[in-house]
């Protein structure tokens, strides 16, 4: 902690994750584009549904616009990582965290008002769940934050500060 009781971590997608995600959809588009482009054949999927040389290229169209939708969604992430810069901060009365990933607005909880935390481990994925004394719910996700040391440094801080006792 620095001498204000201050501490501020970056909370937001990584670069290289929001790259590779617009070049996997971005070259998945092109690829179901060219198929769909170029179709003579059927398709049968899962040995279950047949498709005529027809609707299947009209399901590779179909899949290579859902895609490109993707690439869309990636690019906007882009403009919002460079235009929302967000971080979670722990004051020395209280937590800062931004109110959703796609808003600049922040929410401010006194460490009085918090009820608990608890942190959910889903596919190597850790979320930090923490409940607010009024009903409200947070999540801090590791992921967004620039390493595992910053998210076990809040998940100390919020244990220690709003005085929890963590589950045995």
């Amino acid at each position: 902690m620095d001498p204000k009781g201050r501490r501020e971590y970056a909370y937001r997608q990584s670069w290289w994750v929001i790259v590779l995600g617009g070049l996997f959809f971005g070259g998945g588009s092109v690829f179901m584009a060219l198929m769909a482009a170029g179709n003579t054949r059927g398709l049968v999927i899962d040995y279950v549904i047949e498709l005529s040389p027809r609707s299947a290229s009209w399901f590779y169209g179909i899949v290579a616009g859902v895609s490109g939708l993707f690439v869309v969604a990636v690019i906007l992430q882009m403009f919002n990582r460079l235009a929302r810069p967000q971080s979670v901060i722990l004051e020395s009365d209280a937590l800062i965290v931004p109110k959703s990933s796609l808003s600049s607005t922040v929410v401010r909880i006194p460490y009085a008002e918090i009820e608990s935390v608890d942190v959910l481990e889903v596919a190597d994925e850790s979320f930090m769940k923490i409940k607010v004394r009024n009903g409200s719910k947070r999540d801090i996700m590791q992921s967004l934050l620039p390493d595992k040391k910053a998210f076990s440094e809040i998940l100390e801080a919020l244990r220690e500060r709003a005085a929890l006792v963590p589950p045995s």
